[in-house]
Formats: structure tokens, sequence, C-alpha cells
């Protein structure tokens, strides 16, 4: 869960200037996984989120709205909390232009497995 928020924060810095429902979504998902919030704000972040989403004014938008949205929803589905980061990749590649598209990709997908690795312990038997 906290991998996925950190993933969509991540996503952030492509929304306009004064858009806060993604970020207020990421953090009732934050608030949830430290029991500061329930399920039901939760949906009720994500049901703002999706207005988001759908009300966007370019594609970077539409994933960043959309990484924070899997971050929320992660709350009732966990395997929803994988779709924050390859959204956060989305919205940094549609953000950029086609010279910087590689290297904003390369470094969001690195970030972001950063991310996992410090709140994911995976043991390899």
């Amino acid at each position: 869960m906290l991998a996925a928020c950190a993933c969509a924060r991540e996503a952030l810095v492509y929304l306009p200037e004064g858009e806060e429902r993604p970020k207020a979504a990421v953090e009732v998902a934050e608030r949830w996984a430290r029991d500061e919030a329930d399920e039901a704000e939760c949906a009720g972040a994500a049901e703002t989120v999706e207005r988001c989403a759908a009300e966007a004014p370019d594609p970077s938008v539409t994933a960043a709205a959309g990484a924070a949205l899997a971050a929320v929803r992660a709350v009732a589905s966990p395997e929803d909390a994988s779709m924050a980061a390859s959204a956060a990749a989305e919205a940094a590649m549609h953000d950029a232009g086609d010279c910087a598209m590689l290297h904003a990709l390369r470094y969001v997908q690195a970030t972001c497995a950063d991310h996992v690795r410090r709140y994911v312990s995976v043991t390899w038997a």
C-alpha cells in the first residue's frame, strides 16, 4: 500500500497547479495504512479522483490521477497497487517531449522500483 502511494506521489508533479484531488486521495490511502482512515473514506476519495481523471485536460493529468486512483483503490483491492507505478510512468511519458521520453520513463521506473523495495520485502526460497 505505501509503495503504491509513494509511486503515485511521483506522478503528482504532472497535475496542474491547484488540482489537489489526486494528492488528497493518496493522503487518505496513507492514513488508512496508519489506521487513521476507513474504507468508506477511501471509497469516497476514489470517486473524487475518478472525476478528476474524467475532467483531465491532457493524458499526463489523466495518468497522474490514475496513479492516485490505483493507490487508493488498493485499500479494497490490493492487486490494484501495482498500477500506481505504471500510471506514474505513463504520466511522465505523456508529459515529456519525444526526445526526453525514454529518460523520463527510466527515471520513473527506477524511482518506483526503489519505493517498492523500500516498502515490500520479499524472501526468495
